[in-house]
């Protein structure tokens, strides 16, 4: 809520008669009333905010960001009281009677000081390719208008992190009906509160929720558009095309990220995305390397395929009815089998001599980070690309980065050595299978 609740009355201090102790109470603009511990009160970000950002300034008057700053940082000095919002955060787990506990209230400036704080070091790092757009046009005409959507959130919630922080989209699609779980922290920014269950409904609570509650963290003005229950066939549309409720309306999204590990679902997104030419990233993390897969606008009048590593017919049949005893195989099929056999790991596992006691493809968080840093940077350099030319395309169909080596490969098209060892591959599995 504004700061000016401290002379309208909905924000004020009082003494609780019982401890002794200062007091705040707020009201907002439902009616409902929190109490928080005046020390719980902190006001100090806004006077750091505007000091940063003014010794990054250049000394140019004339310009309008500069202006602008030093005008606000006068009406913070006029009446620091009354300048800027007051953000209530609340605890993670709720009293369990569907109320959530007051955690602290932070003064922030006001939303257009606070973005242009959050965005100040991106700079020129994403331009197009004559390096002709000013930092003004990239961020106001470009990334200001970008609706991203992210379908999983494990390996994804790196992409969403580091996407959100680069491009800083006007809305922020999220979508996974998990939770998080101990094995996922790991690769992941999730905590041992997003563990808890809810104690009303004593459920596990979506990484989707979880995300979000991340990302509010740091810029709780980010607009946040979230899908608990997942992808299903009734919501997919309204994921991919936008749809409008009695909030609002939701636009069509311009680029996903994806990287569901539920095949059916994985296969019917792709597939609407495509036919939809909604630009996608398909992300993976196999051993040390970070994998980031392109499907551009018009792949489907040109044929290309869903995923590198399997024709559309093979997705259909691996991913209709997918068994425990295949998914392994279709998974390295899917990463592209040349990145999965690049792994030491892989030969091990080929002939069952891992001493690893467990199942699960290895997984670290190195990999998921290089992952979702790519897909961050192919993001925004798509969507400025795509602002100047609607029918550019993805650089590539892959993108690869070995953690291990430091080496990266972007690949053009499907390899006929990936498609060799797509077929020893199979035969491997099925003799296996036999035995």
């Amino acid at each position: 809520m504004a700061s000016t609740g401290w002379s309208d009355g909905r924000i004020g201090r009082f003494t609780d008669d019982a401890t002794g102790r200062e007091m705040i109470r707020l009201q907002d603009e439902s009616g409902e009333t929190y109490v928080i511990a005046a020390a719980l009160y902190r006001t100090n970000i806004v006077e750091q905010t505007f000091k940063k950002l003014i010794e990054s300034l250049k000394d140019d008057g004339e310009d309008p960001v500069n202006r602008y700053i030093h005008e606000e940082y006068a009406l913070y000095q006029q009446d620091a009281r009354h300048y800027g919002l007051e953000v209530l955060f609340f605890d993670e787990v709720g009293e369990g009677d569907g109320h959530f506990r007051p955690r602290v209230l932070i003064k922030l400036p006001s939303i257009p000081i606070w973005k242009l704080a959050i965005t100040l070091s991106n700079g020129h790092l994403i331009n197009n390719r004559k390096q002709t757009f000013d930092w003004y046009h990239i961020r106001l005409n470009i990334f200001n208008h970008q609706h991203i959507t992210v379908a999983g959130a494990s390996v994804a919630s790196q992409a969403a992190l580091y996407t959100t922080r680069l491009i800083k989209p006007f809305l922020l699609t999220l979508a996974d009906p998990k939770g998080p779980n101990a094995s996922n922290l790991n690769r992941t920014q999730y905590t041992l509160f997003d563990l808890l269950e809810d104690p009303d409904t004593h459920q596990e609570v979506s990484k989707a929720i979880a995300l979000a509650r991340s990302i509010h963290g740091q810029d709780p003005f980010q607009l946040i558009h979230i899908y608990p229950e997942g992808i299903t066939e009734e919501n997919l549309e309204a994921f991919l095309l936008g749809e409008s409720d009695k909030v609002g309306t939701t636009p069509r999204t311009s680029l996903l990220i994806e990287a569901i590990d539920h095949f059916p679902t994985k296969r019917l997104l792709l597939e609407k995305a495509r036919d939809w030419d909604i630009p996608t990233i398909q992300l993976a993390d196999v051993g040390s390397r970070g994998i980031n897969g392109f499907n551009s606008p018009g792949d489907k009048k040109r044929k290309i395929r869903l995923l590198y590593g399997l024709s559309d017919k093979e997705v259909a049949k691996a991913f209709a009815d997918p068994s425990p005893e295949t998914f392994m195989q279709t998974a390295m099929l899917a990463s592209g089998i040349t990145n999965t056999l690049a792994e030491p790991v892989a030969f091990k596992f080929l002939k069952q001599q891992d001493g690893n006691p467990f199942r699960s493809v290895p997984q670290t968080g190195e990999v998921a980070g290089a992952s979702g840093v790519m897909a961050a940077r192919n993001a925004a350099r798509f969507v400025v690309e795509q602002y100047e030319d609607p029918a550019a395309r993805f650089d590539g169909r892959q993108q690869v980065f070995d953690v291990r080596t430091g080496k990266g490969i972007r690949r053009y098209r499907n390899s006929w050595i990936n498609e060799i060892l797509n077929r020893v591959i199979k035969r491997i599995f099925r003799k296996k299978s036999l035995t």
